[in-house]
């Protein structure tokens, strides 16, 4: 995520709010890359059933 709230996926923004209203979950984790700067990732859950 940006500054903006959204994602940026091959070029497009994309914002992930109705997913995080339908999730059992974010998670998110957080660890240091090899200059040792934090990097941060976040995973959604959704219960999204497709129909």
């Amino acid at each position: 995520m940006n500054s903006l709230e959204t994602s940026i996926v091959n070029g497009i923004y994309r914002i992930v709010i109705n997913q995080i209203l339908q999730s059992l979950g974010i998670y998110y984790q957080s660890e240091l890359d090899h200059n040792r700067i934090s990097v941060y990732t976040g995973t959604i859950i959704s219960d999204w059933r497709g129909g």
